[in-house]
């Protein structure tokens, strides 16, 4: 496992985790999207 994906469940809400074939394996949830925030502004 090489990559970590981000899910958008609403809002700011994400869950991340690790994919092996068709399942992803949830790693942690991120209400306040904390992890990896991101300022708009930059994109």
């Amino acid at each position: 496992m090489d990559q970590i994906y981000k899910l958008r469940v609403t809002g700011a809400a994400r869950v991340w985790g690790v994919r092996d074939g068709a399942a992803l394996s949830l790693l942690w949830w991120d209400p306040e999207h904390t992890v990896y925030p991101m300022n708009r502004a930059d994109n």
